[in-house]
């Protein structure tokens, strides 16, 4: 009986710490598919801007959120306005690693940024600028994007 007993019991604290694993699993996966995000996008700095551009060796904004989430084996519409209605709304304060940010000159969505970093109130992003081609740059440090900042999304969750 006292064997059976403490198979029994045996069998339950492994059934426990196993389903446990499994929780941590489930949310290692998803950091660890931000962390993959981020860093195919820093790859990518210092490459040319294009208009159409989806690489390996130009972009244009929209183009590089493409490319580097298809590295990832995650499909994602081509265009900054059809990426702007995919994955979950949050608010742009939220956004972490691996979050979408849009960014607009008046009404329209015309402008998208990878999320690479969200601390102490310090939002950096990667993008490709028209000017400067795929470079990392501060949101709120930048008067230029952080007047046209919009919307924040998040596709992995």
């Amino acid at each position: 009986m006292k064997i059976l007993l403490g198979l029994t019991l045996l069998g339950f604290v492994f059934f426990q710490s196993s389903c446990r694993v499994g929780v941590q699993t489930k949310s290692n996966s998803k950091e660890l598919l931000r962390d993959q995000i981020v860093a195919a996008s820093m790859g990518e700095i210092g490459k040319p801007y294009k208009f159409g551009g989806t690489g390996p060796t130009a972009y244009d904004c929209s183009g590089l959120v493409y490319a580097v989430y298809h590295k990832s084996n995650i499909a994602l519409p081509r265009t900054s306005k059809e990426l702007s209605k995919v994955g979950k709304s949050i608010s742009i304060p939220r956004a972490s690693p691996g979050d979408l940010l849009f960014f607009s000159s008046k009404r329209k969505i015309n402008h998208v940024g990878i999320v690479v970093s969200n601390t102490g109130g310090e939002l950096q992003m990667i993008h490709a600028s028209t000017s400067k081609g795929v470079i990392r740059e501060s949101v709120n440090s930048s008067p230029y994007w952080s007047k046209r900042v919009r919307k924040a999304r998040r596709i992995i969750r």
